[in-house]
């Protein structure tokens, strides 16, 4: 479920206005790096980073996917990064085909191969959706 629930809040960082492109790009060479640190050394990844961002962000980011490695020259890293990006764009496609479950993603943890079975659980009462209550609703209530 971590790629549904990280995807899904980075989903909602970019629909309210909380996620610039800057940092939106930044998540997507994130993705690129978690992808390639099992098979690059340091060096070669940060180097391949160089092609398609400035030495500064590429140094952060290959050091960010390679922290903990005793021997920067062993492959491998901290590949958790990929699942902002690659969760980001599941949901969002998953919510431009079907926007009515937005609030059913956000009933609890599961992932988006689950949601067939969420919903039963909804159907027969197992699982209560909690109406999404917007922020300037509840300032005009206030």
């Amino acid at each position: 479920y971590l790629e549904t629930e990280e995807g899904l809040a980075t989903w909602l960082e970019r629909k309210h206005g909380l996620l610039d492109d800057r940092t939106f790009r930044r998540y997507a060479l994130r993705f690129v790096a978690a992808h390639r640190a099992p098979t690059a050394t340091w060096t070669e990844l940060a180097d391949e980073l160089c092609a398609i961002t400035s030495p500064g962000e590429a140094f952060d980011i290959a050091a960010r996917v390679k922290r903990g490695l005793r021997d920067p020259r062993e492959h491998g890293g901290w590949v958790k990064d990929h699942v902002y990006w690659t969760g980001h764009q599941r949901v969002d496609r998953h919510l431009e085909k079907e926007p009515t479950v937005l609030p059913l993603l956000l009933s609890g943890k599961f992932a988006l191969s689950q949601l067939d079975a969420v919903k039963w659980a909804v159907h027969v009462g197992y699982v209560e959706v909690m109406p999404i209550v917007e922020v300037d609703d509840l300032l005009r209530a206030s």
